[in-house]
């Protein structure tokens, strides 16, 4: 190790302090970008593995309005998702149990 520690030093020059920092910063920046998308890849593995063939499963607006409408206990309920100007999807919620019913969307085949 005190070998390799003489062979860099005799045989690089120094690097200065300021273009240090930047390179620094710089893969600070790469790093963070790298960690948040494998998190989130091992995020989606996650939903992605625990949906199974055919399951339509909750959608984010579902599951919020699911949780909303238990917060304040009503019973029956109606969820429209918009995409800009048009209605997607509608969404049924009685007693908890979601019924979802496509507007625009395509029909899925058997």
């Amino acid at each position: 190790m005190f070998r390799l520690r003489r062979f860099i030093r005799n045989n690089f020059n120094r690097i200065p302090e300021t273009k240090a920092a930047k390179w620094d910063r710089r893969l600070k920046f790469l790093y963070f970008f790298l960690t948040w998308n494998a998190i989130g890849l091992c995020f989606y593995g996650v939903l992605k593995a625990n949906k199974k063939d055919g399951d339509v499963g909750y959608r984010i607006s579902e599951a919020l309005a699911l949780g909303w409408l238990t917060g304040v206990k009503v019973k029956n309920a109606e969820v429209i998702s918009i995409h800009g100007i048009s209605s997607v999807t509608k969404t049924k919620i009685v007693d908890s149990e979601v019924t979802l019913k496509g507007l625009n969307s395509p029909k899925p085949t058997d």
